[in-house]
Parts: structure tokens; C-alpha cells; sequence
């Protein structure tokens, strides 16, 4: 049986999460959950992280905590479909639209025309600074 479906992750790392709200997923979200054949949440707010920072060993994971500590939260949405055409390519579109520049970048762009799959990669800089600020991959198949 093929197995199709769309990922969608964003990470956070501002100080402040307002921005977050910029970025407003697909309102048929749970419409698309509900035809999944297999679905997968993670949400990982910035208080769940900053409590992970704390058990991460101080001497070999020195830098991944730091960068751990300044996340504001990770999200994933994952739909695994049985049939083609569950979700529309305008679903996958609603999200990508938001994605524009000035405030992301598209920096890996993937797709092959031959099986329809796609993978995309944007990056969301601190106005302040060359920080990256977010981070959001689409990944897609027919």
C-alpha cells in the first residue's frame, strides 16, 4: 500500500514568541488529522524545554543546552494518508504562502516532477540580528 502524506515543523528561538502567531495553520488542520490514516503531534512549548536543558550533562552537552535553552518550542504535525488526494495541494499552499520575505527565507527548495514529492526549508532571521529567529520545513508527497 502507498504511503503518502505532509509533515510540517516549525521551530521557534525568539526571546519572545509573539511572531509565532504570524505563522496560522491550515484551519482544516484536524480535518486533515481526521482522514489520516496515521498522525503524529509533537509540541514542545519552551517551558518543557528549559525543563529538558536542566537534565542535559553540563560537561559533554554544554552546547546543545545552550542552544536548547534559547528555543521558545518545537512543533510537528504529521499526516500519513492510504489514498491520494485526502489532502489538496492548496492545504500544503495555506501554510507556504505565509512563508515570504521579508521575515523567511527559503533556503532548500526540492521538488521532482516525476513523483510529486517535495521538500522545503525556511528560516526566519532576527530583525534584530543574523540570528536565526524560526526554522520551518514542509515536506510533502502526492
Amino acid at each position: 500500500m502507498k504511503r503518502i502524506g505532509v509533515v510540517l515543523a516549525l521551530a521557534l528561538t525568539m526571546a519572545t514568541s509573539a511572531w509565532a502567531q504570524d505563522i496560522k495553520m491550515p484551519v482544516d488542520l484536524e480535518k486533515l488529522a481526521a482522514k489520516a490514516s496515521e498522525t503524529t503531534e509533537v509540541t514542545l512549548t519552551g517551558r518543557m524545554l528549559q525543563l529538558a536543558a536542566k537534565f542535559m550533562n553540563d560537561e559533554g552537552d554544554a552546547e546543545a543546552r545552550e542552544m536548547v535553552k534559547k528555543l521558545k518550542g518545537i512543533y510537528v504535525r504529521s499526516f500519513q494518508f492510504d489514498k491520494s488526494g485526502e489532502y489538496s495541494e492548496a492545504d500544503v499552499e495555506s501554510v507556504r504562502s505565509q512563508l515570504k520575505p521579508p521575515f523567511w527565507e527559503k533556503v532548500v527548495g526540492v521538488r521532482s516532477k516525476r513523483d510529486g514529492e517535495n521538500a522545503e526549508i525556511y528560516f526566519k532571521t532576527d530583525s534584530n540580528s543574523t540570528q536565526i529567529a524560526g526554522l520551518f520545513i514542509i515536506a510533502a508527497d502526492p
